[in-house]
């Protein structure tokens, strides 16, 4: 038996098991600008939901708010307008929160847009961008 014929069977090995929660970093956009904190950031991802999937959606989804806090945009001063929240899902429901989020124009008679910055399976992926990931793994290479 050699080392081939070992290694042979899990070339072909694929990994099928699902994720079980999908998270979102979101920034979110408020004028005029309002104070924000994990309940008022939880009452627009309701919002989002009733209106796009009506009460059943909005219960049946169900949404945590992990962090949230100014939003600090590469070169510019953080501003109350703008908000940055970290969102955790199950994964089926990732895309439909996904949705609800960038249809919102409108909270509490107020302009507000929801921008989905980063989607991932795993928390740990939020923390780097694509480029800080593709160049930590180029240099652990």
């Amino acid at each position: 038996m050699t080392l081939e014929s070992v290694r042979a069977p899990l070339k072909n090995a694929v990994c099928t098991a699902q994720p079980s929660h999908g998270y979102l970093r979101v920034r979110i956009d408020f004028q005029p600008p309002v104070a924000v904190d994990a309940y008022v950031i939880k009452s627009v991802v309701n919002a989002a939901l009733r209106k796009l999937y009506g009460s059943t959606g909005e219960h049946t989804i169900s949404v945590e708010v992990l962090h949230c806090g100014e939003s600090e945009r590469a070169g510019q001063v953080p501003t109350r307008s703008s908000h940055q929240a970290t969102l955790r899902t199950r994964y089926a429901d990732l895309y439909r929160l996904w949705a609800a989020l960038t249809l919102l124009a409108v909270f509490d008679a107020k302009p507000c847009r929801v921008v989905v910055q980063h989607a991932a399976a795993f928390l740990p992926l939020l923390g780097a961008s694509f480029e800080e990931a593709v160049a930590s793994a180029a240099v652990a290479l």
